[in-house]
Formats: structure tokens, sequence, C-alpha cells
């Protein structure tokens, strides 16, 4: 009995010897994998997607923010390599100083846009008010007429532009003062909301 005990004490001791040793490979194994998978996914990712904070509220209150602090906002580019920008998509470009941009787009390819008294976007062509999503807050978006777009003026949007307006134009420099936005500009679709954690969601 002494010695089976003694050999059962023995193997006992090996098998921890075993599982210690076998501890690091699976611990290399696993951060092996886990750094492959980082790595596929920054290679499929970095192309297709970056990211914006707002710096102004001219979103606002799709998108908020100030010059110290704001919604950080995802842009994916993938979509706009494959079709056309969309009405009423916030979509992000840019700017003439270099930094990506934010609004909403309002104006597609060979439309005259124009804004009728109450502040709805038209095209000149139909006359009618553009119909905006209604279960969504696009459509109680009023804008206010100003620039290129002041009342009773036409802002034409070329084959290869799209005019967009932000959300609060009281405080948005956008197509009214600077003209359709050229699709070679365009960044990308901006899709949700991911920072700060309150303010975490999908874009409308």
């Amino acid at each position: 009995m002494t010695r089976i005990a003694a050999t059962d004490a023995a193997c006992a001791a090996c098998t921890a010897c075993a599982a210690r040793r076998r501890w690091p490979r699976r611990l290399g194994r696993f951060v092996g994998r886990t750094l492959a998978l980082v790595g596929l996914l920054y290679l499929v990712l970095a192309p297709n997607v970056t990211w914006a904070r707002m710096v102004s509220d001219s979103m606002a209150p799709t998108l908020d923010g100030d010059a110290t602090s704001g919604d950080w906002v995802l842009i994916e580019r993938m979509s706009y390599r494959l079709r056309s920008p969309r009405r009423w998509e916030c979509l992000s470009y840019f700017g003439e100083e270099g930094a990506l941009i934010t609004k909403r787009v309002v104006g597609l390819p060979g439309e005259e846009l124009a804004l009728d008294d109450a502040g709805r976007p038209i095209d000149r062509r139909g006359g009618a008010p553009i119909p905006a999503p209604e279960e969504t807050t696009v459509a109680a978006i009023r804008y206010l007429p100003a620039g290129k777009l002041s009342r009773d003026a036409t802002l034409p949007v070329g084959p290869a532009e799209v005019a967009v307006l932000g959300d609060n134009t009281r405080v948005s420099f956008d197509s009214r003062f600077r003209g359709a936005i050229p699709l070679a500009e365009v960044e990308g679709r901006a899709v949700a909301i991911f920072w700060p954690p309150s303010r975490m969601r999908w874009l409308p």
C-alpha cells in the first residue's frame, strides 16, 4: 500500500509539473492568436473606417459638439465606394482647412435645391417639398434661408456633387455658403456616435 501511495503521489506530482509546463505554451498560443486577430481586424478596418470629433453644435440635436468636447463619430468609407450618397444620410467631408466636417445630405446630383417658406427643401424642377422619413427627427428639421439658399434663391447641384446642410442651420457653415460639395471631397458616411458612452447610438 505504501508503494502504491508513493506511486500515486509521484504521478500527481508529475501531472502538476506537466500542467505547469503547459500553461506558458497555452498562454503563448492565446496571445499569438489574439494578436493575429487584432492585426487582421486592423487590416480590414483601417482602410474602411475613421472617426472625427464634433467641434460645434451645427448638427445639434443629432450631434453635440463645442470647441473643447463633443460627440465622437464613427465614419465608414465602404458605402460610398459602392454607391452614391443618399438623401438624409449624415456624411463627412474634408473642409477647406483639411478638417473632417459632418453634415446631412439634402440635395442630390442634378437637383436645383431651394427652401420653401417653411424652411423645407424643395427641388425646383418639381416644386414640391422633398419628403423626409417620418420615423426620424429629420422630419422636424426646418432650415434657415441664407446665402445661396436665401429666399427665392436656387442652389444647382452638379452631377458629381451633393448639397449638405447642418441640422442646426443657425450656426452651420454648409452648402448655403460654400455651395455643393464635390463627391471627391467626401470621406465617408457617418454611422454612429461611439463616445461618450451616454450618447452612443446609430445615426438616423
